[in-house]
């Protein structure tokens, strides 16, 4: 994607809401948002960075449709059981 798409794509971008951060470290977040695309509803899963050498959202996330967040949730129980050390 060259920098005059990604320029365009982002200004189309409009906070729904902001939900609690998953992850609330000193100077780091984890955010957790809904965004209005232009294209439809995404749920936006990214670091959000507060210090001296900047400030704001970084390219480290994840941003997903309702669909891609629905496959997700249907494996949740087996997500859930491998992070608990199962097989």
């Amino acid at each position: 994607m060259n920098r005059s798409t990604r320029g365009r794509m982002q200004s189309q971008l409009v906070v729904v809401k902001e939900l609690t951060p998953i992850r609330d470290a000193p100077g780091r977040q984890l955010a957790v948002r809904i965004l209005d695309t232009g294209h439809g509803r995404r749920l936006d899963i990214r670091e959000l960075v507060e210090s001296d050498a900047f400030s704001g959202y970084t390219r480290k996330g994840v941003c997903v449709t309702p669909e891609e967040l629905n496959a997700l949730l249907e494996q949740r129980d087996e997500i859930i059981r491998l992070l608990e050390g199962g097989r």
